[in-house]
C-alpha cells in the first residue's frame, strides 16, 4: 500500500467518525433527566391555584410583530428537536408575573389564555413564596393549566420533568455558560 492510498483512507475514518463525534460531544453536555425524587417532590409541592390575568405580556420582535404566545426551540440534537410554548401574565392576585409553560405540544394549547379573565393551573408553591420569583426576568412557572378537560397526569409530568432538566437553576446566558448548549 503506497502513502497516497493510506492519507486517502485517513479522510474517510475522518467524515465516517465526526458525526458521532459531534453526537457524543453533544450527550456530554447536554443536562441530566431529574430522578423521581426529585419530580415527586417538585409535584408534592406544587397545587392548583386559580390566578386572576391582569395583563398578558406582549413580546416585541425587531421586526414590528407584536406576539402574546411564543415558541421557542430549547434542545436540538440528532434524536429529538424541543419546543417551548409559552404565555406570560401578570396576576394582582399575587402581584407576580406567571408564565403558562407547555413542552413539546403534549396535549395542552396555550392559545386561548388570551380569552381568559382567570386561570387555573399547576404552580409550585415553593416558587410562589420564593421571593427571587415572580418577576418579569424569572416569572412564576404554571406547568399545565387544570380548568380545561385535558389534564393530564403524564402530561404534567412530562412538563415538569423538561421545566426541572432545562430550565430550573439555568444561569442566564449573558453571565454564565449555557448549561443547554455545548458551547
Amino acid at each position: 500500500m503506497t502513502k497516497n492510498n493510506r492519507n486517502s483512507y485517513s479522510g474517510v475514518w475522518g467524515l465516517f467518525l465526526a458525526p458521532f463525534l459531534i453526537y457524543g460531544i453533544s450527550l456530554l453536555f447536554s443536562p441530566l433527566n431529574p430522578t423521581e425524587q426529585e419530580l415527586n417532590k417538585y409535584i408534592k409541592g406544587s397545587d392548583s391555584l386559580t390566578l386572576k390575568i391582569d395583563r398578558l405580556v406582549i413580546f416585541h420582535f425587531g421586526d414590528g410583530k407584536k406576539k402574546i404566545n411564543n415558541s421557542i426551540p430549547y434542545f436540538t440534537n440528532f434524536r429529538k428537536n424541543r419546543y417551548k410554548d409559552y404565555t406570560e401574565i401578570y396576576s394582582s392576585t399575587y402581584n407576580k408575573y406567571f408564565v403558562a409553560e407547555n413542552y413539546n405540544n403534549n396535549g395542552q394549547s396555550l392559545f386561548s389564555i388570551r380569552e381568559f379573565k382567570t386561570i387555573s393551573g399547576m404552580i409550585n408553591l415553593d416558587e410562589l413564596k420564593d421571593s427571587s420569583f415572580g418577576t418579569r426576568e424569572k416569572p412564576i412557572p404554571i406547568l399545565w393549566i387544570t380548568g380545561d378537560s385535558s389534564f393530564s397526569e403524564s402530561g404534567y409530568k412530562y412538563n415538569v420533568s423538561e421545566y426541572l432538566k432545562f430550565f430550573k437553576d439555568r444561569q442566564k446566558f449573558d453571565k454564565e455558560p449555557c448549561m443547554v448548549c455545548a458551547f
